[in-house]
């Protein structure tokens, strides 16, 4: 799904806060901007989640994060993405604009999509990001 640049640019960037706002156990590894910097490898197919964070010594991600804009909290989007993400047995956040939670929780339930939440906001001067909601 192609994002407006608007869209994109706002994607990107909450990619990289969230990356930046890791802690230090883990190493943090990101595909912005549609890029394909590293993969998880599942039947023959290949699934680039926006934020992977590999325990330090791992080799493999246990967490994976999916940051969603207005344009993609869809039902469309969640049977292309968000479905096979919550099945590479990690543990699956979706990350969305705040004023679209329910709507993602309510697409997930309706598709039986397990994922934990995030939301994130502009405040005026910054981006702001919530987990665990």
């Amino acid at each position: 799904m192609a994002r407006t640049f608007a869209e994109s640019t706002e994607h990107d960037t909450i990619v990289n806060l969230a990356a930046s706002l890791v802690g230090g156990k883990y190493e943090v590894y990101t595909n912005p901007g549609g890029e394909k910097n590293r993969w998880i490898a599942c039947k023959d197919r290949k699934h680039y989640p926006d934020i992977m964070l590999v325990p330090s010594g791992e080799k493999n991600s246990t967490i994976i994060v999916e940051v969603e804009t207005e344009e993609t909290v869809t039902d469309d989007h969640a049977e292309e993405q968000w479905k096979p993400y919550s099945k590479l047995d990690r543990i699956f956040y979706l990350l969305v604009p705040a004023d679209l939670l329910d709507e993602a929780k309510w697409i997930c339930r309706q598709k039986a999509i397990v994922a934990k939440f995030g939301k994130y906001w502009h405040t005026g001067a910054d981006w702001k990001i919530q987990y665990g909601v």
